[in-house]
C-alpha cells in the first residue's frame, strides 16, 4: 500500500495533533445539536419535591426519545437533540397521576416544545391518583 511521503520536519506528534484537530472539528456539530431541558416534579397539593418520578420526552412519531428520573430534590435534566417534543412525568409506583407539560389534561393537548436551546424551569405538579373500584 502506497502512503504519501511526510513533509520534512513532520513528526508523529505533529500528525497526532492534526488528527486531534480534525476529530474535534468533526465532533463539534453533534455536541452543538444537543440541548438540555431541566426542571422539577412536586406534589401539587403540598409542593413537596418528588424523587423517582420518570420524566420522558416523546418525539413527533410518538415514541419516547429519552427518559430520566428525578433526584432526591425532585430535579431532572433531559439531554435532547434539537427537535420537537412533548414532555410528561409519571410515577412508576402509581401514587401520582401522569402530568403533562404545560399542565395539559392529556398527551394530545400538551404543548409541543421546540427544543433548539437549553431550557430550565420546567415544572411538573403531580396530583395524587385515586384508586379505581368496581
Amino acid at each position: 500500500m502506497w502512503t504519501p511521503p511526510s513533509p520534512p520536519g513532520d513528526t508523529v506528534a505533529m500528525r497526532l495533533g492534526r488528527l486531534l484537530v480534525v476529530w474535534l472539528l468533526a465532533a463539534a456539530p453533534s455536541a452543538a445539536q444537543t440541548a438540555f431541558v431541566s426542571g422539577t416534579a412536586t406534589d401539587a397539593t403540598s409542593s413537596v419535591s418528588l424523587s423517582n418520578i420518570s420524566v420522558a420526552a416523546y418525539g413527533p412519531t410518538g415514541l419516547a426519545e429519552t427518559v430520566t428520573s428525578t433526584d432526591q430534590a425532585g430535579r431532572f435534566t433531559l439531554a435532547l437533540k434539537h427537535g420537537t417534543y412533548r414532555l410528561l412525568a409519571y410515577d412508576d409506583a402509581g401514587v401520582y397521576a401522569t402530568s403533562y407539560y404545560s399542565n395539559a389534561s392529556s398527551y394530545e393537548s400538551s404543548a409541543q416544545l421546540d427544543v433548539r436551546e437549553s431550557l430550565s424551569g420546567v415544572a411538573f405538579q403531580m396530583v395524587r391518583g385515586h384508586p379505581v373500584t368496581a
